[in-house]
């Protein structure tokens, strides 16, 4: 694919495990794909700022948060649910990191590993710290901060439905393929995306952008959606839809 807004840079400060959190079995997103199908998505919605982002399979909250931390000035709003509790207190974990005291916490808990260890790895992990410290100081009005436990192929609770985190102008999130990752009683990944698109609709206006990442093997059928986009990249396919509402 050709990027068009993502450079081609180092990303290295948003490893997993540096300053995000992570935890053995929850995957990750490629970073400059991530600031690409952004970009992506900014496009068609039409704005730079203010943007409600909400990932419905959020896991540890790692795309929310790099995302937050490459645009810290685009958001309004950082939603994000899972079914599954403990990744919904690890995502908290990291969004936790899109505000000063949660840096500053992380920041402390780097130095006494280095302190303990002296490995450099977590020398190099406190001035990625310090840069996003940098970057989040500067930023000039933080995003609400929202993650909850839900099941994404069901509709979200009607009482969380409501401003400001939502309609959701961009809905952005990477669907349950491979063996890291399963739907909700093991529905087939077939059904299961179809369900989560239905289950979208509430939390959406007509403007919205969803961006769907996706096994390439995986069939979307585009019920109540029209496709803006899509994107092969290595084993992923990204849909950008638009909801017909």
């Amino acid at each position: 694919m050709n990027y068009l807004y993502a450079p081609n840079v180092s990303y290295e400060n948003y490893a997993s495990g540096r300053v995000l959190y992570h935890r053995t079995g929850r995957p990750n997103y490629p970073v400059r794909l991530a600031g690409e199908i952004f970009g992506r998505c900014l496009s068609y919605l039409g704005k730079k700022s203010g943007v409600r982002l909400y990932d419905p399979c959020c896991g540890g909250g790692y795309l929310l948060t790099v995302l937050g931390l490459l645009y810290p000035d685009a958001f309004a709003v950082l939603a994000g649910s899972d079914a599954d509790e403990g990744a919904v207190i690890l995502s908290r974990q990291n969004l936790a990191l899109l505000t000063e005291d949660g840096l500053n916490m992380r920041l402390r808990q780097l130095e006494k590993l280095y302190e303990q260890m002296g490995k450099p790895s977590h020398l190099d992990a406190q001035q990625s710290a310090r840069r996003f410290l940098t970057t989040i100081r500067n930023r000039v009005d933080p995003p609400l901060l929202m993650t909850f436990q839900s099941d994404a192929l069901c509709p979200i609770p009607s009482h969380l439905i409501c401003p400001p985190a939502f309609p959701s102008d961009i809905v952005f999130t990477d669907v349950p393929y491979g063996d890291l990752t399963v739907w909700t009683g093991n529905v087939p990944d077939t059904s299961a995306v179809q369900q989560l698109l239905a289950a979208l609709h509430p939390v959406l206006h007509a403007q919205s952008v969803v961006a769907l990442s996706t096994d390439k093997a995986q069939k979307i059928q585009l019920d109540g959606y029209r496709r803006l986009e899509r994107i092969i990249a290595g084993k992923r396919r990204i849909e950008l839809l638009r909801p017909l509402l």
